[in-house]
């Protein structure tokens, strides 16, 4: 509904998010259970309880309105994207086959496509460097694809993710990622809303962690990882 599970939640994926998994009638038994406790224990045990299960408000919401078949969010993750091999540059690559995994929350699939983040990572460790166009990114890599993925939301309402340039100039794959999720080669959008403090800024960016892990295929016991936050 609107684009977001029983017209609240966004991603389908999560650990926590338990009025998404739970019964109506589990929840509601929680909701009293919780609201006894409080009543009767000292409060911040319980807060802190609430917020584990739930979300940074200290009593829960309580089930959708619209709940009725439950579980409508897992951790189970999709794996819609794999890269078979990377394209011939002036840097010959580490292996025919190199893999790796995209761990972000929506503030980053808000803005760029799976597909556009894959090249991202691709491009970046193939050894890519300086400001390319988003139309011949794709051109310079082979990607092996299973199905359409995500596309972010924000380009699609802006017609789009042809127009403007990415930038390859980050020593962290993170950071490069997040970089060209804010504005890419545009350094004037990115300095804008980096600049726009909170809670301002949640209506024009989502909090964003990424993590990025990749190995060489045969050499899974060297796998390197980094991490962004915004």
């Amino acid at each position: 509904m609107r684009g977001r599970i029983l017209g609240g939640l966004e991603p389908s994926r999560a650990f926590g998010d338990a009025r998404y998994k739970w019964s109506r009638d589990l929840q509601e038994k929680y909701v009293i259970f919780i609201t006894v406790m409080l009543f009767y224990v000292e409060l911040w045990i319980f807060c802190r309880i609430a917020r584990f299960f739930f979300s940074e408000t200290a009593l829960p919401r309580g089930p959708p309105s619209k709940l009725l078949t439950p579980p409508y969010v897992t951790p189970r993750p999709e794996v819609t994207y794999r890269v078979e091999f990377l394209p011939s540059s002036d840097k010959k690559p580490p292996s025919s086959k190199m893999r790796f995994l995209i761990l972000a929350t929506d503030g980053l699939w808000d803005t760029i496509s799976s597909q556009d983040a894959c090249a991202l990572v691709a491009g970046y460790l193939v050894g890519l460097r300086g400001t390319i166009p988003k139309k011949e990114l794709h051109d310079r890599l082979k990607l092996s694809t299973s199905t359409e993925g995500i596309d972010g939301k924000r380009p699609r309402e802006k017609g789009g993710n042809e127009a403007g340039t990415w930038e390859f100039k980050d020593d962290n794959v993170a950071t490069h990622l997040l970089r060209n999720a804010l504005g890419g080669g545009n350094d004037e959008q990115l300095r804008q809303l980096m600049s726009i403090s909170a809670p301002l800024a949640r209506s024009y960016r989502d909090d964003t962690t990424i993590t990025v892990v990749w190995w060489d295929e045969g050499k899974e016991g060297e796998k390197q990882q980094v991490k962004a936050k915004l």
